[in-house]
This record gives C-alpha cells, structure tokens and sequence, in this order.
C-alpha cells in the first residue's frame, strides 16, 4: 500500500512540475510587462519615456505604432541624451540607419514609437538614433 501511495505522489509530483513550466510559466510571462528602465524626461510636467536596443530589450514591445513628430521637444532631448546617455544623437534617413533607433515609449510600456525630426524646428522626415561618440 505505501509503495502504491509512494509512485502516485511522484506522479503527481511529476505532472505538477510539468503542468507549471508548460502551462503556467508562458502565460505568466505573456501578462508581465517587460523590464525596461527607459530614459526619463519631463515635457512641461509630463513624463515622457525614450529607450533603445542598447539599453533596453525593446524587441519584447510588439506594438509599434506610427513615428512622431518631434517638434519643439527635438533639441532638449537631444541635448539630454547627448549629455546623460554618453551617445551622440543624430538623424538618419528611414532606408539608411546608422546608429540605435531612438524610440518613445507609452507609459505603460506597452506600445512604441520612432521619432521623426531632423530640421531646426524638429519636424522632418529623418529618424533620430543614437551612435557612439
């Protein structure tokens, strides 16, 4: 009778263990958001998020939505990523990248964006990213 007992709780061990990696571990993982620590600045009293694939596994953001006009926010962003990320910011055309494509992040980091500017005014239709100094 015990060694009966014995194999069904390691059966049920067993079943247990695999119900939990195959089932519950994707599931779990699906609903989380990703770990991200996205560059920070304040717009006017509003928190606006930036991020790239050096700094954060955006490949785990599926939404992207369309590119953004940078407008007036264009040099205070650049000069803050100049400053505190170490990287020079730049503009490329959209079919010849050459740097980290700089992306703005919604703030439940759950959707992204590429950030179109390039002319003094901040509008243009070039992408900002990041190269090495």
């Amino acid at each position: 009778m015990s060694v009966v007992l014995g194999v069904a709780t390691l059966l049920g061990g067993i079943t247990a263990v695999w119900f939990i990696v195959e089932k519950v571990v994707p599931w779990v993982r699906g609903r989380l958001r990703p770990r991200l620590s996205p560059f920070i600045l304040d717009d006017g009293g509003t928190r606006r998020f930036f991020t790239w694939r050096g700094r954060d596994p955006i490949h785990l953001i599926n939404q992207e939505e369309m590119p953004r006009q940078l407008r007036g926010f264009s040099a205070p962003l650049c000069n803050a990523l100049r400053r505190d990320s170490g990287l020079e910011p730049q503009f490329n055309l959209p079919d010849g990248l050459r740097g980290e494509v700089v992306y703005e992040l919604s703030p439940d980091f759950r959707a992204k964006w590429r950030l179109l500017g390039g002319n003094s005014d901040g509008l243009g239709d070039q992408v900002l990213v990041v190269v090495p100094k």
